[in-house]
């Protein structure tokens, strides 16, 4: 790859000196020459697994910033450090499945919560630069919810929120508000540390507080960081007056399958008991899975005409993908041409009104289903978009770094959307709703009094 700088505020040793003013962990650092090493790895997985960088990225701002990232790993560096520095290439990248990241977040944040511990508050990340309490981090209601924090520890909130959105991963700055907001404890104790209570500055109105981190201890159990998820915690549906019901899915890859899709028929029975007419599909927490979990779990109740999960694609040759014919190496065009047939005798299939609620954090397959849904009409899309590319990317290829234990996911291949049309570029609603983070429930009731007339297909049939 050619080489030249980062954008002129990461130039340098600017950006080291940005990493060694934040906090020292205690692990022992690697010397420059790993941390070399660990980077040529990051390299070589780029050149050896994407199949077109830039259908993300500006590949020359890429590789001047690799560049620039090599002169700046001149010294010492814990893991930690060196993520602080290696990290700021994820938004650079703008692809949620291309990052540099540790192997396992959720681990990572509940060793965090049975040392020190974390933020004591869940936060909702705005795209204006907003910092807003949610609840408690253990899930408990709070009355500052919906209060905007100014400063933490004397940090103005600008300054904190540039210095973690600089170094988190996903498609554009909207999308990756939504994983800080996820992450906040995680991504904050990675880059000042955590210290045993935080001065928190409160604005409108305006006021002071000081509290203890949140441990394991005084936490519990968060479900979003369970070593061992529960089922309900990801699935449910959910009966409403007036004959509607909302599905709600977290996840399309639970690692039971079979549980999944006998959920799916089970609640699918429920609906037609209950006579439902109006089903709202809850998909603004998932970021992705498998497609089968959709594929064979859902759509044989609600696809209507035959359909496909995507139009066409872009793949780089693999060793352990590669076929009869094919050249590792080589980036290959192809088309989907199968077709799969709606299953119109299905005793149990929908024929009501179906929505789909899509939010900042819908990702990955969950983006293929809202696609698929959208543009065969099998449902109206409602929601908040602009986070998110149709054009997903995956088949995520992870390498873990050689020395810093760091992991590089880079995507193999990219997918056309089923219809096949490159605008728009990013997930669109076909009833937009805004979103409500303390009051989630909100967006439900909107879209029930829309009950707006299905949209016309994007395939022709």
């Amino acid at each position: 790859m050619p080489r030249s700088l980062l954008p002129a505020a990461l130039r340098g040793f600017t950006l080291l000196a940005i990493v060694l003013s934040l906090p020292v962990t205690a692990a022992t650092p690697l010397t420059p020459q790993q941390w070399r090493e660990d980077l040529a790895v990051v390299r070589a997985a780029i050149e050896s697994t994407h199949p077109d960088p830039g259908h993300s990225t500006d590949v020359a701002a890429l590789e001047r910033a690799l560049a620039d990232t090599e002169r700046v790993l001149q010294q010492p560096l814990t893991p930690d450090e060196g993520w602080r520095v290696l990290a700021r290439l994820n938004p650079l990248f703008a692809d949620a499945h291309w990052c540099i990241c540790y192997d396992d977040w959720r681990a990572e944040t509940r060793n965090l919560l049975s040392g020190r511990g974390l933020f004591p508050f869940a936060v909702d990340v705005g795209e204006s630069g907003s910092l807003i309490i949610t609840q408690w981090l253990s899930g408990a209601s709070t009355p500052l919810a919906g209060t905007r924090i100014a400063a933490i520890n004397g940090r103005p909130t600008a300054e904190v929120l540039g210095t973690l959105m600089a170094r988190v991963h996903g498609d554009t700055p909207r999308f990756r508000t939504g994983v800080l907001s996820q992450r906040f404890g995680f991504y904050y104790s990675k880059v000042y540390g955590t210290p045993a209570h935080f001065d928190i500055a409160l604005a409108a109105p305006a006021q002071r507080l000081r509290a203890a981190a949140n441990t394991a201890a005084s936490t519990g159990n968060i479900p979003e960081l369970a070593e061992v998820p529960r089922f309900d915690d990801a699935f449910a549906l959910t009966l409403l007056p007036s004959r509607a019901a909302v599905l709600r899915i977290d996840t399309f890859a639970w690692p039971d399958k079979n549980r999944v899709v006998a959920f799916h028929r089970d609640a699918f029975e429920r609906l037609r008991e209950a006579g439902t007419h109006t089903l709202l599909i809850d998909v603004r927490n998932n970021g992705g899975g498998n497609d089968d979990q959709w594929i064979e779990g859902l759509l044989p109740y609600l696809a209507s005409t035959p359909y496909r999960w995507a139009s066409g694609y872009r793949k780089k040759i693999l060793e352990k993908y590669r076929k009869d014919g094919e050249t590792v190496g080589t980036v290959v065009d192809g088309h989907v041409e199968r077709l799969i047939e709606p299953q119109l005798d299905n005793p149990l299939r929908f024929t009501g009104k179906i929505y789909v609620l899509i939010g900042r954090s819908t990702y990955s397959s969950a983006v293929l289903f809202a696609n698929v849904m959208q543009d065969f009409g099998f449902a109206t899309l409602a929601g908040s978009g602009g986070a998110a590319r149709t054009r997903q990317s995956g088949g995520v290829q992870r390498t873990v770094l050689p020395h810093s234990k760091l992991v590089i996911s880079v995507p193999r291949f990219i997918l056309q959307r089923p219809s096949g049309a490159a605008m728009p570029a990013l997930v669109t609603p076909d009833l937009v709703v805004a979103d409500d983070v303390l009051q989630p429930q909100h967006s439900v009731e909107h879209v029930l009094h829309q009950r707006a007339a299905p949209p016309a297909p994007l395939v022709n049939r």
